[in-house]
Parts: structure tokens; C-alpha cells; sequence
């Protein structure tokens, strides 16, 4: 799955990038879920994107294939054998292929800041995904942060906490796709509770 997603967003970059229109330098990159994915793996592969954003998104496959979605207690195999990520086989017959499509096993290779957002309570893909990035680029010294809404779970719990995410998602890429200043929150974090949002936000930033 991930030379699939290589081939076929950089290609899309290069075709945008012939437009005068475009700041080749600074294009950014953001999905979720399995969107989210391939933001980690493109960015393991390429420092085309200046920025790049990923949300409720796999990171290490051969972890996810041992684990379970908490609400129903299915195992996530299905989703790699022949699922979104369609690795086609099993950890023990091919156990290269999974760490190849692991974004985690890449980390060393990142250049662009990349901001995550997984919540606790992701009842599809687990939690676990999400640190396992952030810890894995803070140890290597990687800019990278992570936002966790407590009521949140694969998708965000009302409006009101979408519109703070999307308020940093966008400060976040205006800082890095057009120059303005950083926010104060990426770089001392913010509170547990926020005014008006029940569900708590939280901004990871475990340095090593």
C-alpha cells in the first residue's frame, strides 16, 4: 500500500507543481484514519510536503495487526490481510512487507514537521499508533507534536472541538506554508480543559 500512495500523491504534486500558482516549496499534506497513513509513509519517503498533518492514523503495522478494536473486540487483521492497507498475507509468511508499509520503522528518514491528533478513546485504529509516531520523532529529535481531544474517539466529538482542531490545524500549516508566526500553543503547549470545550485538549511534549 504505501509505494501505491507514493507514486500516486507525488505524481500529483509534480502535475500541481507545474502551475505558476504553486509554491512548490511549501505544498502541505494532511489526511485522517487511512488518509493518515499515508501522511506518515509519504513522509518517510519524500520532503517534498513543508508541512504535514496526520489524524487517527496507523503508524506500525505489525503492531495494529496484533491488536484489537476495543468496542467489538475484532481483530484488526482483516484490515491488513485483505482490508484499506491490503498487505495480502500473513506477519509470518512476509514479515519484510509489513515493516517495509511501517512508517515507524522510517522515522529516522523524516524532515517535515508533522503534527498528529489521536484521541484515547479511537475505537478503529488504537491510540497506541499515534504515540508510538510522536515518541518514536521526539526521540530522533524530529519536529513533531500531538493532539489528543479526552472526549474525542476515531472522529471528534461535536462541533465546537472540530473548530479548535481545524483553528490549529490551520495555525499550524500558516506557520509553516506561509511564513507567520508560530503559535504560542506549539510551542508551550496548552491547558487540559479549555474554555468553552468540555472535551479536554491536550498537546503531547515528551521531548525525548
Amino acid at each position: 500500500p504505501g509505494e501505491s500512495v507514493y507514486n500516486a500523491v507525488i505524481s500529483a504534486a509534480q502535475y500541481l507543481g507545474k502551475n505558476p500558482w504553486v509554491d512548490t516549496m511549501h505544498m502541505g499534506l494532511q489526511g485522517h484514519s487511512f488518509g493518515g497513513y499515508e501522511v506518515n509513509y509519504l513522509v518517510t519517503r519524500s520532503s517534498r510536503f513543508a508541512a504535514a498533518m496526520a489524524a487517527a492514523a496507523p503508524s506500525d503495522l505489525v503492531s495494529l495487526y496484533g491488536s484489537l478494536r476495543p468496542f467489538d473486540g475484532v481483530s484488526n487483521r482483516y484490515l491488513l490481510e485483505a482490508g484499506q492497507l491490503r498487505i495480502g498475507t500473513t506477519l509470518w509468511d512476509k514479515p519484510a512487507l509489513f515493516i517495509k508499509n511501517s512508517p515507524i520503522f522510517y522515522a529516522d528518514r523524516i524532515t517535515t514537521p508533522l503534527l498528529l491528533m489521536h484521541n484515547q478513546k479511537d475505537e478503529v485504529v488504537p491510540w497506541a499508533q499515534g504515540v508510538e509516531m510522536f515518541t518514536g520523532m521526539r526521540r530522533l529529535g524530529k519536529k513533531a507534536w500531538m493532539l489528543q481531544y479526552d472526549d474525542g474517539g476515531h472522529e471528534l466529538p461535536d462541533n465546537q472541538v472540530a473548530a479548535d482542531f481545524t483553528k490549529r490545524m490551520a495555525q499550524f500549516f500558516d506557520h509553516y506554508l506561509m511564513g507567520k508566526p508560530s503559535p504560542v500553543w506549539l510551542e508551550e503547549g496548552v491547558p487540559a480543559k479549555l474554555k468553552g470545550i468540555e472535551s479536554g485538549l491536550r498537546l503531547m511534549t515528551e521531548k525525548r
